[in-house]
């Protein structure tokens, strides 16, 4: 039995229970993360503090500015593969199996490390796929104007619990995230708004410190905070909507995930 609220919840319900969510499997997450994520995560690090001066502040003149990016074009045949293999395939992956380990934690299943991961990419082609149409959709939307790309944040926000708990395709995932969403936008919105700002606040506190194998150390510890508190938050949303949408009871979702 699971010892989460299965219903439909409101702002601070959904951040009780994602908070929860994320203290009761802390070990779990991390372990998940520890897999692939944190030490591409920790190499890219170390390889910045390595290779590249200090990163520039928001006043820094342009010779400093310059001398970060001629360093940087100077290593880019290290940087980008690396950066390109976290963005869109670590990342969508750990993600991928966050969401499996949490649906299932949220429904009284007990996961494992293996488990979450052998689900994860046995969906890897999906997941790479939805990710990279999901930045897509939103970053296109931000740069014509900034509200499509909020919509299509929040549309499109449970396009990974489609895939994982669902088993459904990109095209069907994102179709199914827009339907389930519909009548709680404003939800969507002020929780989106809420992780957001939490994001910026913790990633700014962290960029302060002055020894840079450290800081990006420490980075890559907020950011896998970040996205475990992320992950839950969707996944909570989700069932959330699915209560209020389909009124779906704790055995019709159960059964609602795939099975192994």
């Amino acid at each position: 039995m699971t010892g989460y609220e299965i219903k439909s919840l409101s702002i601070g319900g959904l951040l009780d229970q994602t908070i929860a969510v994320v203290k009761d499997n802390f070990v779990l997450l991390v372990s998940i993360a520890a897999v692939l994520y944190i030490p591409l995560g920790l190499l890219n690090g170390i390889l910045m503090a390595e290779l590249l001066p200090k990163p520039p502040g928001m006043f820094a003149g342009m010779d400093e500015r310059t001398l970060y990016q001629e360093a940087f074009l100077s290593n880019a045949h290290v940087f980008i593969p690396l950066t390109m293999v976290i963005g869109f395939v670590s990342t969508p992956l750990t993600y991928g199996a966050m969401v499996r380990s949490i649906a299932g934690a949220y429904l009284g299943e007990t996961i494992s490390v293996g488990t979450a991961w052998r689900h994860a990419l046995r969906r890897s082609l999906s997941l790479i796929g939805g990710n990279l149409l999901y930045a897509l959709l939103v970053g296109v939307g931000m740069v014509l104007c900034l509200v499509p790309g909020i919509l299509f944040g929040i549309w499109f926000l449970f396009y990974g619990q489609g895939i994982m708990v669902e088993g459904l395709g990109v095209g069907p995932s994102m179709a199914r995230s827009k339907e389930l969403v519909k009548g709680s936008m404003g939800v969507g919105f002020v929780l989106g708004l809420l992780l957001s700002v939490i994001s910026i606040t913790v990633t700014l506190a962290s960029s302060v410190i002055p020894q840079l194998h450290l800081a990006y150390s420490i980075q890559v510890f907020v950011q896998t905070i970040m996205m475990m508190l992320m992950t839950a938050a969707s996944t909570v949303f989700y069932f959330s909507c699915r209560c209020k949408t389909e009124d779906f009871d704790l055995l019709q979702m159960t059964a609602a995930v795939e099975a192994e």
